[in-house]
């Protein structure tokens, strides 16, 4: 399930997370990161890699620090 362009970064997580919690047997952690991770734009995906070993809220935060550096230009989007 990849992230529509418009969305903001929190409502592709809630949405990602809806979807996920339905898979039975439940997603292990790492797993879960995994299959987050292959549904990133570039710009996420680039940021998100340095996360790799860490649990699931903290490649959330990141996704949310990443977002607001793009807000606020301290990080330049890949699809501009």
């Amino acid at each position: 399930m990849s992230k529509i362009i418009i969305e903001i970064f929190c409502d592709y997580v809630i949405r990602w997370m809806e979807q996920a919690i339905r898979i039975k047997p439940q997603m292990k952690e790492l797993e879960m990161i995994d299959v987050f991770f292959q549904g990133q734009e570039a710009d996420y995906f680039h940021y998100l890699l340095f996360v790799v070993g860490k649990t699931f809220f903290d490649v959330i935060k990141i996704g949310e620090m990443v977002k607001n550096g793009i807000e606020y230009e301290k990080i330049i989007s890949q699809d501009d």
